[in-house]
């Protein structure tokens, strides 16, 4: 837990600004959802491979984007509970 905490707690703006950059704010955020509507259309289905190892990391990434921008998108964490539902259900 640790390791984790520290991956994602770690000083980002050293060289190049992480935290102050709308556009990687934003690309981030859309690769998020991107990520998540991938694996939300092959979930439950018998070909399924990764699915939900997949969607343990793009958890990660989200709570990566929350620790850097700190913004609470209200949007972004309903698809995120959403696909959770689903993969719950199909477990």
């Amino acid at each position: 837990m640790n390791f984790v905490k520290n991956c994602v707690e770690q000083i980002f703006d050293t060289t190049v600004y992480v935290t102050k950059n709308p556009l990687l704010q934003e690309e981030f955020a859309l690769m998020i959802r991107h990520l998540l509507l991938s694996i939300d259309a092959k979930l439950g289905e018998y070909n399924e491979l990764d699915g939900r190892i997949k969607y343990v990391g793009i958890c990660a990434l989200l709570c990566l984007h929350f620790q850097l921008y700190r913004i609470d998108d209200k949007r972004q964490f309903k698809l995120i509970w959403d696909v959770y539902k689903k993969v719950k259900m199909n477990f």
